[in-house]
């Protein structure tokens, strides 16, 4: 099962991901930010967007949002912004 093992504030609304296959990549969540879910309401001032944390290997925030390593990997990998540590040595 993939894990996020770090997440580090970018900018804005994107974050550094590193996951434990060693893959890694910088998500922007300004889309996500942007729908009218209840969920997402709370983190569109940045101070609240960067208190995020990693509980059993998801992305969380406190109030209650939580995304799977998985489904931020896949979302990454179709964008074509997923890097391995390969790539980041070429």
């Amino acid at each position: 099962m993939i894990k996020i093992i770090s997440a580090k504030y970018h900018r804005d609304y994107w974050i550094d991901l590193e996951f434990s296959d060693g893959t890694h990549g910088t998500h922007d969540f300004t889309s996500l930010v942007a729908k009218d879910a209840p969920l997402v309401t709370p983190i569109r001032d940045y101070d609240s967007f960067r208190e995020f944390y990693l509980e059993l290997g998801a992305l969380c925030w406190k109030h209650g949002l939580e995304l799977s390593a998985w489904s931020l990997q896949e979302k990454l990998k179709s964008l074509g912004k997923l890097e391995t540590a390969a790539d980041t040595a070429a």
